[in-house]
């Protein structure tokens, strides 16, 4: 597999233009979590000061930004031409409990990161030159959680041990359809499966996942449906023994089983793919008031108005009798 195929898969999501998954349109409860839960809280992407000469929007792309959803800080844009990998310091309230390493994309394709600090203070590091990073260096895709909060620990088996470098504990948190990791391991052994995934929340399909390694090589998680998760290294497994991030790791495609799924209808979103089992709707808030607003106009006999949205929906009938308003 090619370092381009490495790029997260993701046939089942609710996402925006922003990229982030936004739950406040959609609060999944899945039973077999314990009944976690999401909802987007979100503001307008904050621009980041640069710093050391570092400068942005080269080649097309947008300001460095940041902006954090459901606990799930993530950056965009691109930065180039600092003196230093000290390029900017996020502001409160988008800092990490606990230092994190986040794979970040570099010029032609070179693999980097960023050591985020607990501090906000982020530094971009190479894989090989640091004239990758001056070239350029994008922000699109990086993330990482806030906190652990609300986060469920991931049991490690083969040697495997948490937090190296004062990074945190692995774990995994379902977020509107998507399963986020957080942490990093590493391990003295040569078994390169840490852990395995719990029933729940096991993608539909092998997943492969980039994630940053020891020096800023590169590597990836595999992750089968039965939920086993391998760690593979680019070049050489001690760089993964040595240190293996998981934060910004994430995969959607998921199995619900078991599940809640409330919708209050306060913004737009798409549903795609993903694989349904015993699972309830819930309608709250405007969405809520729609449904009510349908039955009494069917109980007050407006029969064919009703049925013909419902054919509509079901691609039965092309011409909606009802005009959609966004």
């Amino acid at each position: 597999m090619t370092r381009s195929e490495l790029f997260r898969q993701m046939p089942c999501t609710l996402r925006s233009a922003f990229g982030l998954a936004r739950g406040a349109v959609l609060l999944i409860a899945c039973m077999t979590l314990a009944s976690m839960s999401a909802v987007a809280q979100f503001a307008t992407p904050t621009q980041l000061s640069l710093v050391n000469g570092w400068s942005d929007a080269g080649f097309t792309t947008s300001h460095a930004m940041v902006e954090e959803a459901n606990g799930i800080v993530e950056l965009r844009g691109s930065i180039e031409g600092g003196t230093t990998g000290a390029a900017f310091t996020l502001p409160a309230g988008y800092r990490p409990a606990t230092d994190v390493y986040v794979p970040i994309d570099l010029c032609n394709a070179v693999k980097g990161r960023l050591i985020i600090q607990s501090t906000g203070a982020v530094t971009v590091q190479a894989e090989k030159s640091f004239t990758d990073a001056q070239c350029f260096t994008s922000l699109d895709g990086a993330s990482f959680a806030v906190s652990a909060t609300g986060y469920t620990p991931l049991t490690l088996i083969n040697g495997w041990t948490n937090a190296p470098f004062g990074t945190s504990n692995a774990a995994f948190k379902n977020i509107a359809g998507g399963v986020h990791f957080k942490g990093a391991i590493a391990t003295t052994g040569t078994n390169p499966v840490p852990f395995n995934m719990p029933a729940g929340v096991r993608p539909l399909t092998d997943v492969y996942i980039p994630i940053d390694l020891c020096n800023a090589t590169n590597g990836r998680l595999h992750i089968t449906p039965t939920g086993v998760v391998t760690v593979q290294a680019e070049t050489s497994f001690s760089n993964a023994q040595c240190f293996t991030s998981l934060d910004g790791a994430s995969f959607y495609g998921c199995t619900f089983r078991r599940c809640k799924l409330i919708f209050s209808g306060l913004l737009p979103f798409t549903l795609e793919g993903g694989s349904y089992h015993d699972c309830n709707w819930e309608f709250a808030g405007p969405a809520a008031n729609t449904i009510a607003f349908l039955s009494a106009l069917h109980k007050a006999g407006a029969h064919d108005l009703i049925e013909g949205t419902f054919r509509t929906i079901r691609g039965e009938q092309a011409t909606s009798p009802i005009t959609m308003r966004h």
